[in-house]
C-alpha cells in the first residue's frame, strides 16, 4: 500500500484545524500522513532544502507569506507536490489556473472536498507502478520509467538507475500504467512519453539516449497518443 504525505498550511489555526479534520474524515483507510504548517515560508524552506517531501499541499492563499507565490515557486522544482488552494475569495480561482490542481472555497463543502480528493488520489496513484519483484512489493514512480521492453512472457523495465525484469506482458503492463503518459510504438515496447525528446516516422529518441522503433502497424495509433500527450 502506497502512503501519501500531505501538508496543510494556513495561518489561521482554527481554519487549519477545519481542513485537517476534513482530510481525516476523507482518509477512511489511513492512507495519508498529515503535517500542519501555519507559516508558508517554513513549508517552502522544508521543501527547497529537501528536509520534507509532500505529495499534496492544501494551501491557504491569504497568508503573510502568500500561498499563491509559494505554489508558483514550487512549480520550478523538478518534483513538486500537487496543490489545492483553499481560500475565502472566489476571485483567486482564475489566478490559480495552471498552478493549482484544484481550488476550494472556505468554508469547505464536504462533497466538493471529496471530489477534489478523489481526483488527487487518482492522480497520485497514476504516478506509481506497483509490482511484485523478487518476493516483495515494489512501488516505482512512473516518471522514473523510460520504457518497457518485451522478452517473451517477461518485461524488462528500463528505469533511472536500474533495470527490472518482471513476469508480465506489455498489454498487462499498460493496464496498470497511466495511458495518457505511456504508449506503444511497437509491439515489443511501451514508452513513457514524458521522456521522448523527439519522434520521427520510424523511431522515438528518449532522454536516456535510447532509440526505439515505430512499427508501421503501430504508427498511426502511437502518433495519435503522442499528439494527445503534447496537447495538439
Amino acid at each position: 500500500m502506497v502512503r501519501y504525505r500531505i501538508a496543510v498550511c494556513d495561518d489561521e489555526p482554527s481554519e487549519l484545524e477545519d481542513i485537517v479534520q476534513s482530510v481525516k474524515r476523507y482518509d477512511v483507510h489511513s492512507d495519508f500522513d498529515i503535517e500542519n504548517y501555519t507559516d508558508g515560508a517554513a513549508l517552502l524552506s522544508d521543501l527547497q532544502l529537501k528536509r520534507k517531501f509532500f505529495n499534496l499541499l492544501l494551501l491557504d492563499i491569504e497568508m503573510p507569506s502568500n500561498g499563491f507565490q509559494l505554489a508558483q515557486t514550487l512549480t520550478q522544482m523538478e518534483k513538486h507536490p500537487l496543490v489545492i488552494f483553499v481560500t475565502k475569495r472566489h476571485e483567486y480561482a482564475v489566478q490559480g489556473y495552471g498552478i493549482a490542481f484544484r481550488y476550494l472555497v472556505k468554508p469547505l463543502d464536504e462533497s466538493l472536498f471529496t471530489a477534489a480528493m478523489d481526483a488527487v488520489v487518482q492522480e497520485l496513484n497514476s504516478k506509481h507502478f506497483t509490482v511484485e519483484y523478487e518476493g516483495a512489493t515494489l512501488s516505482l514512480e512512473t516518471s522514473d520509467i523510460y520504457y518497457l521492453e518485451s522478452h517473451g512472457h517477461k518485461v524488462l523495465i528500463h528505469c533511472k538507475g536500474q533495470d527490472l525484469t518482471l513476469r508480465m506482458t506489455i498489454p498487462e503492463a499498460l493496464e496498470q500504467l497511466p495511458k495518457r503518459c505511456f504508449a506503444s510504438p511497437h509491439k515489443s515496447y511501451l514508452v513513457n512519453m514524458e521522456h521522448i525528446i523527439y519522434a520521427t516516422g520510424t523511431m522515438v529518441v528518449l532522454s536516456s539516449g535510447n532509440q526505439l522503433p515505430i512499427s508501421r502497424r503501430k504508427r498511426q495509433e502511437f502518433n495519435q497518443s503522442f499528439n494527445a500527450y503534447l496537447g495538439r
